[in-house]
C-alpha cells in the first residue's frame, strides 16, 4: 500500500524529529521552509498586537482632532456671544 501524499510521501524528509525541535537542515529548501513557518508563528502573535497598536493610535488621534475642532468652535461661539452681548448692551459704536 502507498504512503498518502499529505503525510510526507511525496520523499521530502521530515524537519522535525521526535522531541518535537527542528533537525540539522542541510539545504537551502530545507532553511527556507523552516524559516517560513517560523515567521507564520511569529506574525500569528505580533500581528494582531501591532493591530491593537495602531488602532490605539488612530482613536487618540481622530479624539485629539476632534477635541482641537470643538475647541476652536467653542471658543468661536463665546467671541460672537460676547459681540453680541457687547452690541446690544451698548448700541453700535459708529
Amino acid at each position: 500500500m502507498e504512503t498518502p501524499l499529505l503525510n510526507g510521501g511525496s520523499g521530502e524528509r521530515q524537519l522535525k524529529g521526535d522531541d518535537g525541535d527542528y533537525l540539522r537542515l542541510k539545504t537551502f529548501r530545507e532553511w527556507r521552509t523552516v524559516f517560513w513557518l517560523e515567521t507564520v508563528k511569529l506574525w500569528r502573535i505580533g500581528g494582531p498586537i501591532a493591530f491593537t497598536i495602531l488602532c490605539q493610535f488612530g482613536t487618540n488621534s481622530v479624539t485629539n482632532m476632534f477635541v482641537g475642532h470643538i475647541g476652536n468652535i467653542e471658543l468661536s461661539a463665546v467671541s460672537i456671544a460676547l459681540s453680541v452681548i457687547g452690541t446690544f448692551s451698548f448700541g453700535f459704536m459708529d
